[in-house]
């Protein structure tokens, strides 16, 4: 195709081909890898996204979505569904869906393409246009299977990005294809095939935006970050969701989002059966002296029980692992600024990394390494020691609980624990971790007030 023609097309690209309302959508999927020869490997993550068209004009369309994932982990229930409205050239507003993908320990969230994607008024096979980043073209595929169809093809300098499969009458999509890296660039594909669409009545319709309406109400008071991969919800969060639930009860209770109001309630009774057991843990270490222990950490640091006596002491139990970094891992870069802080006041903050692989002769290097690695990389200049597992286990590991580390430990200068706190703190933007920082600074005043 001549410069000039290419050129010309940018003027008659039209707006995304937007769905019709009321309508319902079907898309299913596999995310699999290719293998070294470029084959397609067995689908390790299969998903199934139902999208609604509530509203729609040449303009704009209002979409609601619900995401169902299985294999190689997956969003929490307050990531499971969104609403997007699509506007002319291809613009999204809101949040589309996306997968939460685990490839070699870490977690990958995979934004999908939709079926709907951008066409020129009268496409062809041949015709050719750049749109941002990528240059699209329209041509017959090969083989039987695809007979009488259009393959839309969005390609870069990497190559194909972007396939979508189409009726040439209807322009109706199919099929969609994504290629995705991840890890050390091992190519994936995202395979997505797409059903004929539904139509909507009066009443699904209207059933469908209440629901809607009262899950995203709920989400936007949880206040949870975009894509949080934690599980885990605070105990402000769990009342939340509590309080909705005769809410969720009346607008869920039937219809398609009724298998999302059951993951609901049993998300809220573990997250009520986690939080109580927190609690117990922690009312359980307040007051109580440690038990004698004796710690070797990195860089010749060193703490037994006799070292807390006279001072207050933070201990910051975690896995201290630098692979895979999972946030809130720069949680310990405000650790080390209240060490900073505190020091020559009387304070002390320690790292404990938890590893059970410690234990193990073969295994004790490498675990040690990660340790350091991950302490290099945050720039730490609080010590960090080593545990096993055996002291923290004394105290009461919060994982058995159903909870996650990290688990703070603050000690008086009389050796007693004044202090304890499973998970993470809420950061302030001016003062960090504000509510450690008032508990270590009450400490050391309650300290100075009692010397003579």
């Amino acid at each position: 195709m001549s410069p000039a023609l290419t050129s010309s097309l940018l003027l008659v690209v039209a707006a995304a081909q937007l769905p019709q309302a009321p309508t319902s959508w079907t898309l299913q999927g596999t995310v699999a890898p290719l293998g070294r020869n470029r084959e397609l490997q067995p689908a390790q993550k299969r998903f199934q996204v139902q999208f609604y068209v509530l509203q729609s004009s040449p303009e704009a369309a209002e979409v609601f979505w619900l995401l169902d994932e299985q294999g190689r982990g997956g969003w929490h229930w307050s990531e499971r569904f969104g609403h997007m409205t699509l506007l002319p050239q291809g613009r999204v507003e809101g949040a589309r869906p996306a997968l939460l993908y685990q490839f070699h320990g870490h977690d990958y969230a995979l934004p999908l393409e939709l079926p709907w994607p951008q066409l020129p008024e009268e496409p062809e096979p041949g015709l050719q246009w750049q749109a941002g980043k990528l240059t699209y073209h329209i041509r017959r595929p090969t083989g039987r299977e695809n007979k009488g169809l259009w393959e839309l093809v969005a390609e870069n300098n990497y190559g194909w990005q972007r396939r979508w499969l189409l009726e040439p009458k209807s322009r109706r999509v199919q099929q969609v294809r994504q290629r995705v890296f991840m890890g050390q660039g091992q190519e994936h594909q995202i395979l997505m095939k797409v059903g004929p669409p539904g139509r909507l009545d009066s009443q699904a319709q209207a059933r469908l935006a209440a629901g809607f309406r009262v899950l995203l109400a709920l989400r936007n008071r949880l206040d949870r970050p975009r894509w949080s991969q934690a599980q885990a919800l605070s105990a402000r969060q769990i009342d939340q969701v509590r309080q909705a639930l005769p809410d969720l009860e009346q607008a869920l209770a039937s219809g398609p989002l009724a298998p999302l109001l059951r993951q609901i309630r049993d998300d809220l009774e573990r997250q009520t059966q986690r939080t109580s057991a927190v609690d117990r843990l922690v009312a359980s270490l307040q007051g109580r002296r440690l038990p004698a222990f004796s710690l070797q950490g990195i860089n010749g640091a060193s703490l037994d029980r006799t070292g807390l006596q006279g001072q207050v002491t933070v201990l910051h139990f975690w896995e201290y692992r630098h692979a895979p970094l999972k946030e809130p891992y720069g949680q310990v870069g405000y650790l080390d600024f209240l060490h900073h802080r505190y020091a020559k006041r009387g304070a002390k903050v320690y790292g404990v990394a938890v590893n059970r692989e410690l234990a193990v002769p073969a295994r004790r290097s490498a675990a040690v390494r990660s340790v350091r690695k991950l302490a290099q990389f945050m720039n730490l200049s609080y010590p960090v020691l080593l545990d096993d597992g055996k002291l923290l286990d004394q105290l009461g590991d919060p994982r058995r609980a159903g909870a996650q580390l990290p688990l703070f430990v603050v000690v008086g200068p009389e050796g007693r624990v004044i202090h304890a706190h499973v998970g993470f703190y809420a950061v302030d933007r001016t003062e960090g971790l504000k509510q450690l920082d008032q508990i270590v600074r009450r400490a050391l005043e309650q300290q100075k007030r009692k010397q003579p």
